[in-house]
Order: structure tokens, then sequence, then C-alpha cells
């Protein structure tokens, strides 16, 4: 339940995190600390060292999006479809600093690092999700087969997917 909590809290845009972690600290429930933007100086843009980002979805026997993106915390876009996605074929774009911000703070918050590298289950025909973290002295990939991972790990991959809807495509 926290963790849906959680969730739903990280969607919603920057102008109503303070209200809604004033909200939470009045019902008794810790709201996440990147909702905290008290120890930013200004326009400072914190990314936790994390250098790039990205996820890739497999296909699986249905109509599963298969697909690729790396995001660079410069906003540097690179994404490939491969089958049932909006854009196929390989694609550059451009996200500002700021529709990153809140994604690298989660991925700091949920010890990203220190989760396992494989989530699986014995069952055939059902997509893989590989999503990966790069800083400047590691790279993490974690496999998430079936969706059988933490549901933070699941609200990662749903928040990166949604970037797409952001980017700036420059083709």
């Amino acid at each position: 339940m926290r963790k849906l909590l959680i969730f739903a809290l990280f969607l919603c845009s920057n102008l109503c995190a303070q209200d809604l972690v004033s909200l939470h600290k009045e019902s008794g429930v810790t709201a996440p600390t990147f909702f905290d933007k008290s120890h930013y100086k200004g326009n400072e843009y914190n990314t936790f060292g994390i250098t790039e980002i990205g996820i890739q979805k497999t296909s699986c026997f249905g109509h599963c999006p298969a697909f690729m993106l790396k995001i660079k915390t410069d906003g540097t876009v690179y994404y490939e479809g491969y089958g049932f996605v909006d854009k196929l074929g390989q694609h550059n774009g451009k996200l500002k600093q700021y529709q990153l911000e809140n994604i690298l703070a989660y991925i700091n918050e949920i010890d990203f690092m220190d989760m396992q590298d494989i989530y699986s289950i014995d069952i055939t025909d059902e997509p893989s999700v590989y999503t990966m973290v790069k800083t400047q002295s590691q790279q993490k990939i974690i496999k998430n087969y079936a969706n059988t991972g933490p549901m933070t790990l699941w609200a990662l991959e749903q928040l990166m997917t949604q970037l797409l809807n952001e980017v700036k495509w420059s083709d």
C-alpha cells in the first residue's frame, strides 16, 4: 500500500509536491524524500551521481511493445522501436533537465543499485524489461521477467516509459 502511495505521489507535478508532503505529514504517512526540495539551492540540478538511464522491453508472443530507450542526464535521448510501438526504428531527441529530476531522485530513493540483478519466474512467453542505471563508477542492469520484480522497480519502468511522451524528437 505504501509503495502504491509513493508511486501515486511521484506522478504528481512539482507544483503540488510541497502540498502533498504537508498533507502526508498531517496523516502520519512518511512522504518520499525526493519531494522535499528544501535541500536544493536555486536551480541546482542533482543527478545523484547518475550519468545515464535506460530501459529495454522485449517482445512476447502477443502484442507487447518492444523498444529500447537510453537517456543521458544532459537530456540526450536515444530510442529504438522494434514492434508494437508508435515509433519504429531509431530516433534521437532531447528532454529538459527538470523532466529528469524526479526520476533520478526516485532511482536514488529506491536504492536501485542494491536491488537484485534478476527477477524471474518459471513460466514462458512473457516479456522481459531490462532497466539500466549508469554512474561514473558503475553500471547496473536489472532483468525483470514477467513483472516479478518489486513494485518500486515496476514504478520506475513505468516512469521511464512515460518519459517517451515528454521527448522533443529531432527527427
